[in-house]
């Protein structure tokens, strides 16, 4: 866990949010661009700091250092520090600070993900289909209930984290917000000493205490992705 991660405050309730609308739409524009680069660093299957945005890049799409800074102190966005590298990956440091620099890049947080994916519901409400009819056919993709802490697959209740579990629910936050695409880039927070090993076991403990094992998650082969698959329940008498 990076030094951003460690110092993070706790996360702002929905009063606080709404207490100022005009920052929030505001900061709803600049997400934006941040949420782009997220789904395009997990459509090549790359970490997401492969796609960290530049203050500069920020800024000319039009985001302030006011929305920025916004975003970071409620640990929606993380500040990292570009580091000069020679090799193919770029390289940062986590900079807790809202004291930006040139070399100041963004990337959204799973915080931020839920902030933007709200957002996005309550814009498409009207679209949504109603319940009588959503009830009818079982869900072929897994839903995520933040809120309840439920993942459900077909109408199941596939598993319940009654527990404190952050890096679960991390992974499960971004499948939902992915609308669950069977693979994601790994979306654990940046600065961790061994990030595939920490996938891995988080991994394991997804696939731990199912009450329906309907679902099983795996590494990708390549120590940078996460795949979901569906698991076939055994037949009765088999």
């Amino acid at each position: 866990m990076c030094a951003a991660e460690k110092r993070r405050r706790p996360a702002p309730d929905s009063k606080a949010i709404a207490g100022n609308i005009a920052a929030v739409r505001s900061a709803i524009r600049t997400i934006r661009i941040l949420v782009q680069a997220f789904n395009e660093a997990a459509s090549v299957g790359l970490p997401v700091t492969e796609f960290a945005v530049e203050l500069r890049a920020c800024e000319m799409e039009g985001a302030s250092t006011a929305d920025l800074r916004w975003l970071v102190s409620r640990n929606c966005a993380e500040h990292l520090i570009e580091l000069r590298s020679r090799g193919n990956r770029r390289k940062f440091r986590a900079s807790p600070g809202l004291a930006f620099e040139q070399r100041s890049c963004f990337v959204v947080t799973a915080l931020g993900l839920r902030f933007a994916r709200k957002h996005a519901a309550r814009q498409q409400a009207r679209a949504d289909v109603p319940p009588a009819t959503a009830q009818q056919i079982p869900p072929e993709t897994p839903r995520w209930d933040a809120h309840a802490r439920e993942l459900r697959f077909r109408g199941v209740l596939v598993k319940r984290c009654e527990r404190a579990a952050p890096n679960q629910t991390e992974i499960l936050d971004h499948f939902q917000l992915e609308n669950w695409p069977r693979r994601i880039a790994d979306p654990l927070p940046f600065g961790a000493a061994d990030p595939k090993r920490r996938m891995r076991e988080t991994i394991a403990d997804l696939n731990e205490h199912q009450q329906h094992s309907l679902i099983r998650f795996r590494a990708d082969g390549t120590g940078e992705g996460i795949v979901w698959e569906p698991v076939d329940p055994p037949r009765p008498g088999a």
